[in-house]
């Protein structure tokens, strides 16, 4: 009998130095914490919790720290009884400030099971993620009505250009009428890339293409147009025969035209071609 005695009397000696290493520790964080009771009654509080909160610990919790008469509708006590560990994201009208919140089931000694609550101030956080949100919106726009615009003098471009082709056929001569094609094939593309940059404004992404697009097409337009345009239009580009994909064409002809554009102008001479 003395023996169980003593056992115990060390079992409770050792739960008490743990409970005053926990509430030690709890009162050297820089953010605040309070445990209570599963019946919402405050049991403990820590210095942050005290100066941060004009907190009364002789209230429920929901008294003191919500001003609320009973207990609050998103407190998540159901579920830390049963041992489960919740985090939420509230607003406290009392210092006008966001937290995040972490409850955790605790067990102090024997006794029903306890909540402890620790309190992250993610203010700063929230106000940067909005002024975030709102940039992004911002260029949601400016990109919807930029691109929406542009699309409307490219009609007549493509349309000009057709037109002359049709009515001048016979009279223009070959490279003309190569030039006319040029004209109306780039603002149709010019057109498209409107197009996609419209979609992605609206909806975050550009889908991908229903059927499969044929590389080696991309990649003839590519480099007839770098002859075209490009100072080291004499050097040769080769490639083999390429794979089809399913990407975006605009985005292909964007990704391949700058690679082999800064390829021509920074890494090749005229006994050097261009591999892709």
């Amino acid at each position: 009998m003395e023996e169980s005695v003593k056992t115990l009397k060390k079992e409770v000696a050792w739960l008490k130095a743990q409970n005053r290493q926990l509430l030690a520790l709890l009162d050297s964080m820089a953010d605040p914490a309070y445990i209570c009771s599963s019946d919402y009654r405050i049991l403990y509080l820590n210095s942050a919790m005290t100066r941060t909160f004009e907190v009364d610990d002789s209230l429920f919790c929901y008294e003191t720290i919500q001003n609320n008469p009973s207990p609050c509708s998103h407190c998540p006590m159901e579920q830390i009884v049963k041992g489960e560990t919740i985090s939420q994201e509230r607003h406290f009208e009392a210092t006008g400030r966001t937290y995040e919140l972490v409850h955790t089931p605790l067990q102090l000694g024997v006794g029903t099971a306890q909540k402890l609550a620790v309190m992250r101030d993610i203010t700063e956080r929230k106000q940067a993620q909005q002024k975030l949100q709102d940039a992004n919106q911002e260029l949601d726009s400016f990109v919807y009505s930029v691109s929406h615009d542009l699309r409307n003098p490219l009609t007549p471009i493509i349309g000009f250009a057709q037109l002359l082709r049709e009515k001048h056929n016979e009279n223009l001569h070959f490279e003309d009428l190569e030039r006319l094609d040029e004209i109306a094939n780039q603002g149709k593309r010019i057109h498209q890339m409107l197009k996609d940059l419209l979609v992605l404004a609206c909806t975050g992404n550009i889908p991908a293409p229903e059927g499969p697009v044929d590389l080696n097409e991309v990649m003839a337009e590519i480099v007839s147009e770098l002859c075209c345009t490009h100072q080291k239009a004499t050097v040769p580009v080769t490639y083999p025969k390429l794979p089809d994909v399913r990407l975006p064409k605009t985005l292909l002809i964007q990704l391949l035209e700058n690679l082999i554009g800064n390829a021509l102008t920074y890494a090749s001479d005229a006994k050097s071609p261009i591999e892709v």
